[in-house]
């Protein structure tokens, strides 16, 4: 499983996650999908997506992409199946203006600098979650 440093789980999500790792089994072809749920400065409400947050240590599953890293292609191509839960990770890294301002000035020049490397291909992930 995995968190960024600027989110946080409350006690009932504790508690979800606590009763999703005591079903696992050893042989589980799942990844989990958890809601991130981001603050965003300037706006009302917040933004909420989808993320693969819980997945078996497999060798040769990698991150992809500078920005917005995903896990779930590399994970796709192992034949892992994303399992929706109810967890909700709340995510505080873009409520304050300043951080807000910054990031997408670093986000910008990992993006130009992805696009230097590779012009032919996407820079942003394609549609993870087709409709079936």
């Amino acid at each position: 499983m995995w968190l960024d440093a600027d989110e946080r789980l409350d006690a009932d999500n504790l508690a979800r996650l606590s009763a999703l790792l005591g079903t696992l089994r050893d042989d589980d072809r799942r990844c989990f999908t958890f809601r991130q749920r981001s603050a965003v400065a300037g706006q009302t409400g917040a933004t909420v997506v989808d993320q693969v947050r819980l997945f078996r240590r497999v060798p040769g599953v990698r991150w992809e992409y500078r920005v917005h890293e995903q896990i779930l292609p590399s994970l796709r191509r192992d034949g892992m199946v994303p399992a929706p839960t109810d967890i909700v990770v709340d995510h505080h890294g873009y409520s304050d203006a300043a951080t807000l301002r910054a990031k997408k000035a670093r986000n910008r020049r990992l993006l130009d600098r992805q696009f230097a490397e590779m012009p032919r291909r996407r820079v942003h992930p394609p549609n993870l979650w087709p409709e079936a």
